[in-house]
C-alpha cells in the first residue's frame, strides 16, 4: 500500500531544478471562477453531509476531551494563513502528541466547520502558521499557498512528513493548483481516508 502512495505522490512532484522565476510564475496561477465555484459547492455539500453523519463521533470526542481536560475548552483555535494571506483560526480538538485521536485524524474533525464557513477546503495546501513571514513574498514556495484555501487534506498527507522537504511540498502544491479537477480532489480524499484508516495520519 505504501508503495502506491509514494508512486502517486512522486508522479505529482516538479523537478527541483526550477528557478526562482518559476516560483514567482507559479504564485500567479489561480483557479478559474468556474473551477473555484465548483470546488466551493463540492466542499460545502460534502462537509455538511459529513458533519451530519459524523455528529455522534464528534459528540463522543468532545465529551472525552472535556472529561480529560477539565476546565479547558475541548476545541482549540489555531491561527493560520488562509486564502489571500488572510488570518483565520483552524478548529481542532485538544489533544496530546502521540494520542490515538491524532493518529486516526479525529482531532481534525472540527475543521469540517472551517470548510463549511468557507475558510478551508476539503483538499488543498497544508495550512501554514500565521507567523510565517515568507507568505508575503511572491518568489518563495510558501506564496503559492495563498492562491488556494488551505485543505483538511492534500497531496502532502500521502507521504510521511519526514520524507518531504519544503521544496517537495511547494512542488506538490503548485502541481495541484495548476492541474486541479474535481475528480482529482475525490481521488485524494479517498486516498487520504484509506491512509488515516490504517493509522498513518501525518498531519
Amino acid at each position: 500500500m505504501s508503495g502506491r502512495w509514494n508512486e502517486f505522490v512522486s508522479s505529482e512532484r516538479v523537478d527541483r531544478s526550477d528557478d526562482e522565476s518559476s516560483h514567482s510564475a507559479a504564485a500567479t496561477v489561480a483557479l478559474s471562477s468556474w473551477d473555484a465555484g465548483v470546488k466551493s459547492i463540492f466542499d460545502k455539500i460534502v462537509s455538511t453531509g459529513m458533519l451530519v453523519v459524523l455528529a455522534p463521533i464528534l459528540l463522543l470526542c468532545w465529551a472525552y476531551v472535556k472529561s480529560a481536560n477539565p476546565g479547558k475548552p475541548a476545541i482549540v483555535k489555531l491561527p493560520r494563513i488562509g486564502f489571500g494571506g488572510r488570518r483565520f483560526e483552524v478548529l481542532n480538538f485538544r489533544s496530546a502528541p502521540g494520542h490515538p485521536m491524532i493518529t486516526y485524524g479525529l482531532v481534525h474533525l472540527p475543521e469540517l466547520i472551517n470548510v463549511l464557513r468557507g475558510e478551508m477546503s476539503l483538499v488543498g495546501p497544508r495550512p501554514r502558521p500565521f507567523d510565517d513571514t515568507r507568505v508575503g513574498t511572491l518568489d518563495t514556495p510558501a506564496s503559492v499557498r495563498v492562491e488556494l484555501h488551505p485543505g483538511m487534506t492534500g497531496l502532502w498527507i500521502l507521504t510521511p512528513r519526514t520524507e518531504l522537504t519544503p521544496q517537495d511540498i511547494f512542488s506538490l502544491d503548485r502541481s495541484y493548483l495548476e492541474s486541479w479537477s474535481l475528480s482529482r480532489d475525490i481521488h485524494i480524499l479517498f486516498a487520504a481516508a484509506r491512509k488515516v484508516r490504517y493509522g498513518r495520519e501525518t498531519v
